[in-house]
């Protein structure tokens, strides 16, 4: 399995704190069932150099493990609000850019910044939006995101409800409207990896196609540069 959004690279951000954390998560992952990994930490202009030197020192770790490790960042959208580099770091070095937002926006200005992405030539990967807006909202969300092209990413930890109900609930609505591309687990820490423990509640639900596509052909098809596809309705 393929997961594009992960905190496993240590002292960068809030997930793995050091070298031998990110190793426990590395083997949790392995666990898991997952064999190929982007290290998505949320982006910073500071920790452009330690970003890359300690990349390099994982992926000798991941590699002994048989687990293929790609680069990437975590855009929130804040940061390109104003203006959008040439250059973004993305999953694998592909045109998908991981994408989230902090704080309050509206979907017309979600749509402004992503069209401008698209503009770049930019596909964008829209994450844990059921983490970020309220229940009566995320139709109307998730509507201008497929209208827009923008890909949701739900967390793995929002179908177990490890972000409370509202979360919970908001996955599953996302699900029940054929509106997930990817599954991701947003790893911060080792139990974050729970690929496995969703397995069963997606395939009894949307089917064994469904688990396929948003952990391992979608993922794959996007470090590809290919179009993720959509689940049947």
């Amino acid at each position: 399995m393929t997961d594009l959004h992960s905190h496993l690279l240590f002292d960068l951000d809030d997930g793995a704190e050091d070298l031998e954390h990110s190793l426990r998560m590395l083997e949790k992952a392995k666990t898991d069932g997952i064999n190929v990994i982007a290290a998505t930490s949320h982006f910073s202009p500071a920790t452009e150099d330690k970003y890359q030197t300690n990349f390099e020192q994982l992926k000798i770790h991941a590699s002994s493990m048989g687990i293929e490790l790609h680069t990437g960042r975590e855009y929130n959208l804040n940061f390109l609000a104003d203006r959008i580099p040439d250059k973004l770091h993305t999953p694998g070095n592909s045109d998908w850019v991981l994408t989230d937002v902090w704080g309050t926006w509206t979907k017309q200005a979600i749509a402004n910044v992503c069209f401008r992405l698209s503009l770049k030539g930019y596909g964008i990967i829209f994450a844990h939006p059921e983490r970020s807006f309220p229940a009566r909202s995320i139709d109307e969300i998730l509507d201008m995101l497929l209208e827009n092209q923008v890909i949701p990413q739900v967390n793995s930890g929002s179908l177990l409800g490890r972000y409370g109900s509202q979360a919970k609930a908001n996955a599953f609505r996302i699900l029940d409207r054929n509106g997930a591309y990817l599954l991701g687990n947003d790893a911060h820490r080792e139990d974050d990896f729970a690929f496995s423990a969703c397995r069963k509640i997606i395939e009894k639900k949307y089917g064994k196609n469904t688990f396929e596509l948003l952990t391992s052909t979608n993922p794959n098809r996007i470090l590809q540069n290919l179009p993720p596809i959509r689940p049947e309705l």
